[in-house]
């Protein structure tokens, strides 16, 4: 029986359940093989992953542009060196764990888990195969501090694949997989018995809640390049202002006009990666009149410029 140890940690859900599909398929297709999921941060120490965790939430909740220059600034220079550099202390304290549990294989879901284990076996500590899942759908540069050491990385599409490659990593140790998903999203529905049972339902009030709320989806969707007002979204369901930002609170955690603009910048993002219209353009074509403001807001999401996120992720046109 083989034993492989899951790491993830606590910062947003999407690391997490990364790391429950790995276990789900492994439990299920390879019965020869134990596993176990740990939060390596928590194992680590419980007080600052609490404190670490709960900053993450509020700033993404209530400061995503913080949370932005914190990720950004996190790739290179003094905050990435500090990163590394505790991972490398903390690292020590995992050891017992590694010791104690003997795993044959490591898979890690963050990047924290695996510079730990990686330090651990270039220091001749562990011997156990690495396998880090990159749980971005664009990479970031401490997914690979330690690199040498991680014999494999699984990938959210072939553009990770081949960043991976232009920074030295061997082509065999890079698969691109996606990132892991739950095996019920695999599982084949019957249409008809799905429309049946909608016709059934239609009259309760969820189900009318959400048939509002997709209706004023559909109008900002079709109209988000032109300024829109809180009330052009309410009349579109024919429903008052209140009424319109509740149900925006309800399914996205936004208000409507948060929600425009979080659009507008998703938007521009897939037309800089997919198209060869310039700045200026996109700028234009998603609703903003000044580019300046664009480019700030742009910023404050995703860490970079429009031009340096082009030249960074975007495929050649």
């Amino acid at each position: 029986m083989k034993k492989v140890l899951i790491f993830y940690a606590s910062y947003g859900g999407g690391h997490l359940n990364a790391a429950k599909s790995i276990k789900e398929c492994i439990d299920t297709n390879y019965p020869n093989y134990e596993t176990e999921l740990i939060d390596c941060m928590k194992y680590i120490n419980k007080p600052i992953e609490k404190i670490t965790t709960a900053a993450y939430r509020e700033m993404a909740k209530k400061a995503p542009w913080a949370w932005g220059k914190i990720y950004s600034d996190s790739q290179k220079g003094p905050l990435a060196h500090i990163s590394s550099r505790s991972n490398k202390i903390f690292a020590i304290k995992l050891l017992k764990l590694l010791r104690e549990k003997q795993p044959d294989i490591i898979i890690s879901t963050h990047p924290f888990g695996s510079q730990m284990c990686s330090y651990l076996k270039r220091k001749g500590k562990i011997t156990a195969e690495i396998a880090t899942i990159m749980t971005d759908f664009s990479p970031h540069d401490q997914w690979l501090v330690g690199s040498d050491f991680t014999d494999y990385f699984f990938v959210a599409h072939d553009k990770m694949k081949d960043y991976l490659i232009s920074k030295n990593i061997p082509e065999e140790k890079i698969f691109a997989t996606g990132i892991p998903i739950s095996s019920r999203f695999l599982k084949q529905y019957n249409k008809e018995e799905i429309l049946k049972e909608f016709e059934e339902n239609a009259e309760t009030p969820d189900l009318e809640e959400a048939r509002l709320f997709h209706e004023m989806l559909g109008f900002v969707h079709a109209n988000f390049a032109q300024p829109l007002s809180v009330k052009d979204i309410a009349d579109s369901a024919r429903l008052n202002k209140n009424r319109c930002t509740a149900l925006f609170k309800t399914h996205t955690n936004m208000s409507p006009i948060k929600y425009v603009n979080e659009y507008r910048l998703y938007t521009a993002k897939n037309m800089i990666l997919h198209t060869d219209r310039s700045i200026s353009d996109i700028s234009a074509d998603v609703g903003y009149n000044q580019i300046s403001h664009f480019i700030e807001q742009f910023r404050l999401s995703y860490g970079m410029s429009p031009l340096k996120y082009r030249h960074k992720f975007g495929q050649e046109a």
